[in-house]
C-alpha cells in the first residue's frame, strides 16, 4: 500500500511540473492557440476574479456610504425629536405650575367671596324686604282696580268705556271680566 501512495504522489508531482512549465511560456508569443491556453491559466483567472472583486468592493463602498448617510440623517432626526420632547415637557411643567397658581388664586378668591356673599346676602335680604313692601302696595292697587272694573261691569258699561274711565288697556278689562265670570 505505501508503494501505491508513493507512485500516485510522483505522478502528481510530474504532472504539476509539466503544467508549471507550460505557464512559464513568454508573453511575446502571438499564436492564437497559445493565447487561449494563456487565458485559461491560473494567473488569468486570478486576475479576472480580482477585477470582479474590485467591482464588488466599489459597489459595497457605495452601499456603505448610502447606509452611513441614512444613519446620520436618522440620528439628526432623533436628536430633533428629543429636543421637541424636552420643550413639550417643559411646557407641561409650566402649564402644571400655572394650574397650581390658578387653583391657589381660586381658593383665595373663594375665601374672600364667603365674606362678600354674607354681606351681599344681608344687602339682598334688606332689598327683598323693600321689594315685598312695594309689591304689597302694588297688590293693593291692583285689587282696587279689579274692584272698580267689577263695579263698572255690574253697572253695565262696555269694555271700551271702562278703559277710558280707568285709563287701562282693554286686555286688562277682558282679563278681569273672564276671571270673575268663573
Amino acid at each position: 500500500m505505501p508503494i501505491i501512495l508513493i507512485l500516485i504522489g510522483l505522478v502528481l508531482v510530474i504532472y504539476n511540473y509539466i503544467a508549471l512549465k507550460k505557464e512559464s511560456i513568454p508573453f511575446e508569443i502571438h499564436d492564437n492557440e497559445e493565447k487561449l491556453k494563456k487565458n485559461n491559466s491560473f494567473e488569468n483567472v486570478l486576475e479576472k476574479s480580482k477585477d470582479e472583486l474590485n467591482e464588488y468592493k466599489i459597489e459595497l463602498g457605495v452601499f456603505r456610504k448610502n447606509v452611513a448617510e441614512s444613519l446620520t440623517e436618522l440620528q439628526e432626526e432623533i436628536l430633533e425629536i428629543k429636543k421637541y420632547l424636552n420643550i413639550i415637557k417643559n411646557n407641561d411643567n409650566l402649564y402644571e405650575d400655572k394650574i397650581e397658581k390658578e387653583n391657589l388664586i381660586i381658593e383665595e378668591d373663594s375665601f374672600y367671596n364667603k365674606f362678600d356673599n354674607n354681606v351681599i346676602s344681608e344687602i339682598n335680604f334688606n332689598n327683598n324686604s323693600m321689594k315685598r313692601k312695594s309689591s304689597d302696595t302694588e297688590k293693593i292697587a291692583d285689587s282696587k282696580k279689579t274692584e272698580k272694573i267689577k263695579e263698572l261691569l255690574n253697572e253695565g258699561l262696555s269694555e271700551d268705556e271702562i278703559c277710558h274711565r280707568l285709563s287701562i288697556s282693554k286686555g286688562e278689562v277682558l282679563l278681569v271680566k273672564d276671571l270673575y265670570k268663573k
